[in-house]
């Protein structure tokens, strides 16, 4: 699948926590990552949101939503 042209020029976010998520975080505008995700996201230097559940992401997402 392609996320930029599934995007369509809006923002990405992208969960993940295994090896197999790596490339569509590496396209996405905000990542919330566990697991060997986090691991490689931070020895590549990509930014990151740490989470441990699904309601830490929901909150991460009002967080990036809210307006300035």
């Amino acid at each position: 699948m392609d996320l930029d042209r599934l995007a369509a020029g809006r923002p990405i976010a992208y969960v993940g926590d295994g090896w197999s998520d790596r490339c569509g975080a590496q396209v996405a505008d905000l990542v919330f990552a566990r697991g060997t995700l986090a691991e490689h996201l931070a020895r590549q230097g990509v930014p990151y949101v740490p989470f441990d559940d699904l309601i830490d992401v929901r909150e991460g997402l009002r967080r990036y939503l809210a307006p300035a």
